[in-house]
């Protein structure tokens, strides 16, 4: 193309832009400097490839080795400066992925936790059984997605479970198994298979953090004696060997919603309990610093609170109460 219709054509792209709406140029700015931050590691690596490629310092260097091993030490050295590229960009996506990924999750399930009000609103307290089952939906939906935040957020921990855990009543009944009596694990997400579902207070972690009112993590069910926490978690004899060596509990407690503002307040009556097949699998999101997986979860487990408050009062609905214990076993379990 001669000279002047290039600039001729350049011109007329420049004036174009110049014209273009407002927002399309908003757009546009937006796009190159993503583009730039996103791709700026390889843009440094690909001039630092160029320049090295043809280095007098390379040719010196590879002039004093012998003919025969040149060109494969120069292809391996070309090869050691790309890979770190398609690494990064590799890197890149998959980090982007995720971090949408943990942001859509959090999206979801606050969608979910406002049509489950919504659906509570319009059912009668009449209906109890009607009312515990919306219940138990939202509290699954929004347990699913807060396990797709920890997955997304902290893929490093290899995340097995995420259970969610009600105290149904007092610990007595449980000796006597009562269903009213124990804690129950209503929802799990990951494994889908739960390895118990129900536990008692004095003698399981998640009893001793909903009953000490604060979290416990215990690194490594291998070797219980590196922390005090691990001394919490009982085996369960019929269970065998759990199928996770690091697990972290966390107390919920209700907190008064406008439309309960005199709600009693019970303490925490409820838990949310994380556990991986990898050893020591949070310890740099808990043991160093603030705690950045209770900070990742705190809005979801609000949210779980009020659901699992709900649901907890329903259980206790006379009627409901009797029918489950009448239809449902629950084996005594040292857990």
């Amino acid at each position: 193309m001669p000279l002047p219709a290039a600039f001729h054509w350049l011109s007329v792209l420049l004036l174009g832009l110049l014209d273009a709406d407002p927002s399309y140029l908003s757009l546009l700015r937006n796009a190159v400097k993503d583009f730039l931050l996103g791709h700026l590691f390889i843009i440094v690596l690909a001039v630092i490839l160029g320049w090295f490629a043809n280095s007098p310092a390379l040719k010196n260097a590879l002039g004093k080795i012998p003919e025969l091993l040149r060109e494969p030490l120069r292809f391996l050295l070309l090869v050691l400066l790309v890979l770190p590229i398609a690494t990064w960009g590799r890197y890149s996506a998959e980090t982007e992925r995720r971090i949408r990924g943990a942001e859509e999750a959090r999206t979801k399930a606050d969608r979910a936790s406002a049509s489950t009000v919504s659906e509570l609103v319009a059912t009668s307290v009449s209906y109890p059984a009607s009312r515990l089952i919306i219940l138990s939906e939202g509290i699954g939906k929004i347990t699913t997605r807060t396990f797709d935040v920890v997955d997304n957020t902290y893929p490093a921990a290899k995340l097995r479970t995420l259970s969610v855990f009600v105290d149904l009543g007092n610990q007595a009944e449980c000796d006597d198994n009562v269903l009213s009596g124990c804690i129950e694990d209503i929802v799990q997400e990951g494994k889908l298979e739960k390895d118990l579902r129900y536990f008692k207070k004095e003698h399981s972690l998640v009893g001793a953090a909903i009953k000490d009112r604060k979290p416990y993590y215990c690194p490594d069910l291998t070797n219980p004696a590196i922390d005090p926490a691990c001394m919490k978690f009982h085996r369960a004899p019929a269970a065998g060997d759990p199928s996770f060596a690091s697990v972290v509990c966390y107390p919920l407690t209700f907190v008064a919603q406008p439309n309960k503002p005199n709600a009693r307040d019970t303490g925490p009556f409820a838990a949310i309990c994380l556990d991986s097949k990898k050893k020591h699998a949070f310890d740099s999101e808990i043991s160093v610093g603030p705690d950045r997986l209770w900070e990742s979860i705190s809005v979801q487990a609000g949210l779980l609170a009020t659901l699992l408050y709900e649901f907890q009062q329903v259980r206790r609905t006379p009627a409901l109460r009797k029918a489950l214990e009448c239809n449902q076993a629950v084996k005594k379990v040292d857990f």
